[in-house]
């Protein structure tokens, strides 16, 4: 009830009425187009009970409730964050902005989350933001490092998973460093938009067979795929 309690607190603050409180949903009516709307909470207390930030995941919930209850189209700097998907080598004003992370394989684009929508950001959007590309894209890993800082990666059979299903579980592959000590290298691999796998490197121990075939298995069976192969930590620098 304690996230329940703050959702609520800062409803009322962007002028909603609570009309009523269910264990996972909230009855509002927002006091300014009095559109009423029934909120999930289902989602925010999933990703909190696998240890997110919860002050974050709570501001940014309420941000998003509060953007399509009153139809906002402004892209809010906070609620940007980077995605990694396969390589495209078609670029124009009219698709998403992307740069090649990888050679020709992953490209990196970066995402307005609006909560109930996620938006790809494209060329013509980056101007109107009042910070060069450089600054934007450390924006969005700091913002996906803030939501992610409290989680732990779940060791299974032998390697480090993050599957959050949030959408951002690929491009935790940024800041997945963060979770070792400066000295630990790791090969990574991004079979789907939501899985990141983890192998720590002990000396100049080598990457298990095993493990690579069970990489191009789930990139051939799992949602949004990306690429069925492990990289190295050099590749990411």
């Amino acid at each position: 009830m304690e996230i329940t309690a703050q959702v609520c607190k800062l409803l009322a603050i962007e002028q909603f009425d609570i009309i009523a409180v269910q264990p996972a949903s909230i009855d509002i009516r927002c006091l300014e187009t009095g559109t009423e709307a029934t909120v999930s909470l289902i989602n925010l207390l999933r990703q909190a009970n696998l240890g997110m930030n919860k002050q974050w995941l709570i501001k940014r919930f309420v941000q998003k409730v509060a953007d399509a209850m009153r139809d906002a189209t402004e892209i809010r700097l906070e609620n940007i964050f980077p995605r990694l998907i396969p390589f495209c080598a078609q670029k124009t004003m009219k698709t998403p902005w992307k740069r090649a992370l990888i050679g020709k394989e992953i490209d990196l684009t970066l995402v307005h989350d609006r909560g109930n929508q996620v938006s790809f950001l494209k060329p013509f959007d980056i101007p109107k933001l009042g910070v060069s590309l450089a600054e934007l894209e450390k924006i969005a890993i700091a913002n996906l490092w803030e939501i992610s800082k409290p989680y732990k990666p779940q060791f299974f059979k032998g390697m480090y998973l993050v599957e959050t299903k949030d959408g951002f579980d690929a491009a935790r592959a940024l800041i997945a460093h963060r979770w070792f000590s400066d000295e630990q290298s790791f090969f990574w691999a991004i079979p789907s938009r939501d899985s990141l796998w983890l192998f720590p490197v002990i000396g100049d121990e080598k990457l298990p067979d095993e493990f690579k075939i069970a990489v191009g298995k789930a990139y051939a069976t799992m949602p949004y795929p990306i690429r069925g192969r492990f990289f190295s930590q050099d590749d990411l620098l």
